[in-house]
């Protein structure tokens, strides 16, 4: 039987469902001031940490609701 980690749940959900847009759209922002690729992705994550957090603790708080 397949284990299933139900932080990467929580995780998932949370960037598919909340802030997706907000991190590609940081990315394609960050690559137009001519960044690569890979620092713009490491820049936008960087930006929506305190984002991801939260939305994680909401996204936790509704599976224990």
């Amino acid at each position: 039987m397949e284990q299933i980690d139900p932080w990467d749940r929580i995780q998932d959900e949370a960037f598919e469902r909340r802030y997706k847009t907000q991190f590609h759209d940081l990315v394609n922002e960050y690559d137009q001031n001519s960044d690569s690729s890979e620092v713009a992705r490491i820049k936008a994550d960087n930006a929506l940490l305190p984002v991801y957090r939260k939305e994680h603790r909401n996204v936790f708080l509704e599976y224990l609701q």
